[in-house]
Order: C-alpha cells, then sequence, then structure tokens
C-alpha cells in the first residue's frame, strides 16, 4: 500500500528511543516533500528498528560519549533516474573495515562475536529493500561510523485513510492482528504471506527461528505468530518455547508437514503442511481472535 514514509519513522520515534536506550541521542531529519512509496508498513517498521539496533550495538561498542543516530528522509533518485525516497540512517559507531563491509549483508555473517547476533538484520533489509525494487548501500569507515542508505521508489498512488480506522474503530481481527511469519522455504514463506495479506493480515517474515527472536529483540510488536517446525538451527517448537518465557501470552501456530510433536507442541495450535488456503486463514482468524499484543 502507500505508505508516507517520514510520518512511518516520526511515529517510531519512540520506539526507536527504547531499542538505542538513554545512552544515545536520536535525531529525524525530513528535507523536501516526499512522495509516497509502496510497501508493508510493518515490514518496514521492522527494518527500520533493526537498523537502529545495528546502530545502537556499534556504537555501544566505541564506549565514547556523544553518541547519535541520525534518520534523514529525502526525494531522491534510483538507479534508473526514476523518482524515489531516500532513508539514511548514520551512527557514529565503531564502522567497519573493507572485509566487513564487504560482508555486511551475507545471512548469518556477524562482526559481533559469537551469541551476540545472528547477522541477519542487515541482510533482511536488504532482501525487503529488492522487493520493493529499491537500493540498499553501506558506507562506512572504522572509527568514525556507518551510514545505510536505502532507496525506494515513489508512487504516484495517493494514501487514503480508512474511515474506520481513522476514527479509531475496529475494523475485523485479522486487520487488527500483525503475524509474525516464520518460514525457512521462501517460495513457501512468500505464498503464506501473500496469503495472509490479501486476507487483511498484517505480516512480517522471517526465514529462521533465529531472525524472528532477533526481530523481538528490537522491540517489535506482534498479535500472534505462525511458524514452520523442522527448520534449520531452532526447531518451530523450540521457537515457542522460547517466546513462551519472554512474551508468556503470545498465541503460536505450527505450521508442519510432520507430526511428531513432544508434549509442548502437541500443546500449540497446528496445522499440518500442504494445507488449503481456506484452512490456513481460518486457523489464523482463531489465533487473532485470542491474541493479545506482545512487546
Amino acid at each position: 500500500q502507500p505508505v508516507d514514509l517520514a510520518a512511518l519513522v516520526h511515529g517510531l520515534r519512540d520506539l526507536i528511543h527504547s531499542t538505542l536506550g538513554p545512552e544515545i541521542a536520536l535525531g529525524i531529519e525530513t528535507a523536501g516533500t516526499l512522495s509516497p512509496v509502496t510497501a508493508d508498513p510493518g515490514q518496514l517498521e521492522t527494518a527500520i528498528l533493526n537498523l537502529a539496533a545495528n546502530a545502537r550495538d556499534a556504537m555501544l561498542a566505541t564506549g565514547l560519549d556523544g553518541r547519535r543516530l541520525t534518520m534523514r528522509l529525502a526525494p531522491s533518485l534510483g538507479d534508473d533516474a526514476a523518482p524515489s525516497v531516500l532513508l539514511a540512517v548514520t551512527d557514529n559507531g565503531i564502522g567497519m573495515d573493507d572485509a566487513t563491509l564487504a560482508r555486511a549483508t551475507d545471512p548469518f555473517f556477524s562482526g559481533k562475536g559469537v551469541g551476540r547476533g545472528s547477522g541477519l538484520g542487515l541482510s533482511m533489509v536488504e532482501g525487503l529493500t529488492a522487493q520493493l525494487g529499491g537500493t540498499l548501500e553501506i558506507e562506512s569507515e572504522t572509527g568514525v561510523g556507518t551510514t545505510v542508505l536505502l532507496r525506494l521508489p515513489a508512487t504516484a498512488d495517493h494514501i487514503v485513510a480508512d474511515s474506520a480506522v481513522a476514527a479509531g474503530q475496529p475494523t475485523d481481527s485479522s486487520s487488527q492482528c500483525h503475524v509474525m511469519l516464520v518460514e525457512d522455504e521462501p517460495l513457501v514463506r512468500m505464498a503464506t504471506g501473500e496469503l495472509l495479506r490479501d486476507s487483511g493480515f498484517e505480516v512480517s517474515e522471517a526465514a529462521s527461528a533465529e531472525e524472528a527472536l532477533a526481530l523481538f529483540e528490537t522491540g517489535a510488536r506482534f498479535d500472534c505468530v505462525v511458524t514452520d517446525h523442522l527448520m534449520p538451527g531452532i526447531t518451530g517448537v523450540e521457537l515457542a518455547r522460547k517466546l513462551r518465557v519472554s512474551h508468556p501470552g503470545l498465541p503460536i501456530m505450527l505450521l508442519s508437514g510432520y507430526a511428531e510433536l513432544d508434549s509442548f507442541g502437541s500443546e500449540l495450535p497446528y496445522l499440518g503442511k500442504p494445507y488449503r488456503a481456506d484452512d490456513l486463514i481460518a486457523k489464523v482468524s482463531a489465533l487473532a481472535g485470542r491474541a493479545t499484543p506482545s512487546g
């Protein structure tokens, strides 16, 4: 849908502040008149929070005072000279050397050390930007800091406020529900995500349980989780166990072509693969009906 990127970033100010912590100042600057971009607002929010979390870690690693994250928005041109919107996220952290910069968007690569991150943040942001037809560039200098540049194509479509939402009135359970979808198979994840979005759900996608946990750590809020069970690394049942500790009221449903689950997994809502679209929507709608926001 058409999204006012500047309004979205400003609306995230409090959550970005919370992600950064009290030791890091935040500045948000907008230059000129920005056209809307076409995107999923929930995915954009998650991407921006990931960039803030990465910048926070880079700045805290310096041990210096005067740490600041700046987000600048401005009109721009894409590689094909078509109108676009630029979001530049700049920190004054430790920066990256050439070798680290060359691998910064590789999945599972992390310069934070073992146990301090999955290395999926920048990879996820780059993937989302590419899906939207945009570009991601990173400029960094060791000891100076890093700037991540996102250019998203502008659209001529107008942003139309839904009258019920604008008036603060609820619509249906699906349109009020933000689903975290966890699936390691790209085509299955894409198809499932589109089915849910077509039915009015807001969907954020993760390619692994590790990536999903990293998104929760940014402070992003989700109303329910729909996860594949058998995945490399952390399984769906193990993910559910971890979330039961950190988000005890969060509804979680498993998707799996295999029925062998332990006692904990057997207690969770379950949909076997392959599944029909109407069965998926019915199950997630039931999950959303008892959802309470996490975070």
